[in-house]
Order: structure tokens, then C-alpha cells, then sequence
């Protein structure tokens, strides 16, 4: 008879929340190697160590389980950046990068969870699931971007800068990044897709960044 480890005598006595966050885990690594359509609730139970039927438990359904596993990751995103929003000690050019930092955080922008925020942008019987979790999230985002354009412009008068267009462009841009960083792990890592990004704001805004990140602000009050 197999006896069980002490790993997973722990992973089933666990609390309740760390079962979840196992099952989402498990659910993120299977969902970047399998995709959405080839996901079976056996495999995340297998590489969570866990069994299938706490996954009904927790979840109820494998549908569920997708939809926490996107939410937990639009959670970890936005995290990065909302805090800093809140900040009035922050000026706008500071708050700004702190959007662009969270977007390539070497937590957040891993190829693992890259690929299930493809595995969801790309297909169509996920795709409205996406538009239901990560509509508001991502909304909330682009207004964020856009006020604070419209701050820089009027405190920098960058007189010719459309706002509402430039953030199309900076999401357009990370997101492209986001899809040569999956493609092409090797070649583009996230510290490098963030200087690309700084260096749409430098043209933009040469006052407040650089190349490297911000210029007049000082990056050390975002850590």
C-alpha cells in the first residue's frame, strides 16, 4: 500500500482558501499547456494532488473553476498598479509607470499566465466568458490610462497628444508584447517588453520618462 507523504497529507488537510488557490494554480499551468478546450477537471485535480471531487466542491463545475481561475489573475494584475492609483503622495507621471511596471511585474507576466490570458483572448466559446470577468477590469484600466495622459498633457503642455487614442496604443502595445513574450520566451523577457513601453511614453512625454522608466519622477517611491 502507498503510503502518503507528508505533502499531500497537508495538501488535504488544508484550510478551504488554500485548497482553492492550489486548484487555481493547478489550473493555470494545465490551462497554459492544454488550452481551454482540451482542459479536463481530472488533470488540474492530478497536478493539484488534490481529488476531482474537491474541485465540485469549491466550484461546482469546471466552468467555475475557469471563471476564478481568470478572475484571480485580473485580480493579480490589477493589484499591481491600484494601489499606487490611490497614492496622493504619487504625481501622475509616477502613476502612470506604475501602471506599465504592473503590467510586466516578473509575477504577473510569466508565460504560464500569458498563455491562459491568450487561451482565453482566443477562444470564441471563452471569449464572452473573458468579456463577463475582465470587462470592468479592463475599462477601469483604460479611464485610468486616459486621465492620466490628459494630466500629463496639460501639466507638460504636449500640446497634439489625443489621450483617448494614445491609450488604445499602450494597451494595443502590451498586449502585442504580452504575445512575443508567449511566442517567444527566450528572445523578449519582461524587462525588456517594459523599456519598449517606456519608450512610447519618452516619445510622448520626453519631460517625465525615458527610455528606462521615469525621468523627473523618482522610481524608488513606487517600490
Amino acid at each position: 500500500m502507498t503510503m502518503p507523504t507528508p505533502t499531500t497529507t497537508r495538501r488535504r488537510t488544508a484550510p478551504s482558501s488554500e485548497r482553492r488557490r492550489q486548484l487555481i494554480e493547478a489550473a493555470t499551468e494545465v490551462i497554459a499547456e492544454t488550452g481551454l478546450s482540451g482542459i479536463k477537471t481530472s488533470d488540474v485535480a492530478r497536478r493539484a494532488g488534490l481529488s476531482v471531487g474537491l474541485i465540485n466542491h469549491h466550484f461546482s463545475s469546471k466552468d467555475n473553476l475557469l471563471a476564478e481561475t481568470l478572475r484571480h489573475l485580473g485580480d493579480e494584475l490589477r493589484a499591481r498598479w491600484v494601489r499606487i492609483q490611490q497614492d496622493e503622495t504619487l504625481d501622475t507621471a509616477e502613476k502612470l509607470a506604475a501602471i506599465v511596471d504592473g503590467m510586466f511585474h516578473p509575477n504577473v507576466a510569466t508565460p504560464t499566465k500569458i498563455a491562459v490570458w491568450f487561451a482565453f483572448f482566443g477562444d470564441a466559446g471563452y471569449r464572452a466568458l473573458y468579456r463577463e470577468m475582465a470587462g470592468d477590469f479592463d475599462t477601469e484600466r483604460s479611464a485610468a490610462i486616459e486621465a492620466l495622459c490628459h494630466s500629463l498633457k496639460t501639466e507638460g503642455g504636449y500640446d497634439g497628444i489625443d489621450s483617448e487614442a494614445l491609450t488604445t496604443t499602450i494597451e494595443a502595445l502590451a498586449d502585442g508584447l504580452w504575445l512575443s513574450m508567449m511566442l517567444y520566451p527566450d528572445w523578449l523577457l519582461p524587462q525588456e517588453a517594459r523599456r519598449r513601453m517606456f519608450e512610447l511614453l519618452a516619445t510622448q512625454f520626453p519631460r517625465h520618462f525615458t527610455g528606462e522608466g521615469l525621468g523627473v519622477a523618482r522610481t524608488d517611491r513606487l517600490a
